[in-house]
């Protein structure tokens, strides 16, 4: 099925998981830190559902005030927008594979997904900010996304973007495999809604429906930029299908780690040649420097 035919163009589609599974392998960091990855997936995805909360409620300060109905309601909203976001699949027994840094799931079944808002962000980042008094940055690095404890309702439980955000959003996608990272997000992050058309115009559309216009026109601004290089890199032949699959390739993440557990085993065995190798030189120039002095005392 090519890009522009018919069927695509008179039906709603959606996107073929094998494509989006190769779009979200790219978007791996270049240099694996986990940690950081983590923090900034996690940093991204908060602002994101964050942003489409003030899409649905047309208001650019939300309240989490958890001693009221509002605050409450709005917490479980936020949850749900980033379980839209980072949820894979139903492990059963309770447990959740997500992504928790872009280009890996989570499928440890230790965590769930809404822990990444409900415990780590609202009940430890967003209490302390607002307990401290004054409006908090968030995160505090690499750059800011989020003010956090800003005053409404007469209580700083809440939360709007920081003025400095279009600046700052690039920073979490920095140090990433793809060139095209942007666009990639955007894929990852509408996998589920249905295609149309040009891939590009539904990207479009479905962040029209799910994020704020603000964000939506930096996002545009944005990614005309890589559209070219997005096709350059990307196989676009048969990237629709009838339904949603919402697998992100478990086998392929499998794969890499196997790649990277057989490079460092083989790594670990080169070295060990290596030194190997090394003390059997040594003993080699050893041998060599004495008879070397011998020659010197038999000529003398």
């Amino acid at each position: 099925m090519k890009l522009n035919s018919p069927l695509i163009q008179q039906e709603s589609m959606y996107l073929n998981p094998d494509l989006t599974s190769r779009i979200f392998l790219r978007l791996r960091e270049s240099e694996p830190t986990p940690k950081r990855g983590i923090e900034r997936t996690s940093s991204l995805f908060r602002f994101l559902a964050f942003d489409s909360l003030c899409k649905s409620q047309k208001r650019k300060t939300i309240s989490f005030d958890p001693d009221t109905g509002v605050g409450m309601g709005n917490r479980k909203k936020l949850v749900e927008a980033y379980k839209k976001i980072a949820f894979v699949s139903d492990l059963g027994s309770g447990k959740e594979a997500f992504i928790d840094n872009l280009g890996h799931c989570n499928s440890s079944g230790k965590r769930s997904c809404s822990d990444k808002v409900a415990n780590d962000f609202l009940t430890v980042q967003l209490k302390k900010a607002s307990q401290s008094g004054t409006e908090q940055a968030y995160p505090s690095r690499p750059s800011s996304l989020l003010s956090l404890g800003v005053e409404v309702y007469g209580h700083r439980w809440g939360i709007s973007k920081h003025e400095d955000w279009e600046k700052n959003l690039g920073d979490f996608l920095a140090d990433r495999l793809s060139k095209t990272a942007l666009i990639d997000l955007a894929v990852v992050v509408t996998r589920g809604m249905s295609f149309s058309g040009d891939i590009f115009d539904s990207l479009e559309k479905n962040f029209r429906a799910r994020q704020s216009d603000e964000f939506v026109q930096y996002w545009i601004k944005q990614a005309r930029f890589l559209k070219r290089e997005f096709r350059r890199t990307t196989n676009l032949d048969d990237w629709a299908v009838p339904e949603f699959v919402n697998e992100l390739s478990a086998d392929e993440y499998s794969r890499v780690t196997l790649d990277i557990s057989s490079l460092e085993k083989a790594n670990a065995e080169l070295e060990a040649e290596n030194s190997k190798l090394r003390a059997q030189l040594a003993e080699l120039q050893h041998k060599f420097d004495f008879l070397n002095d011998e020659k010197s005392r038999a000529s003398t």
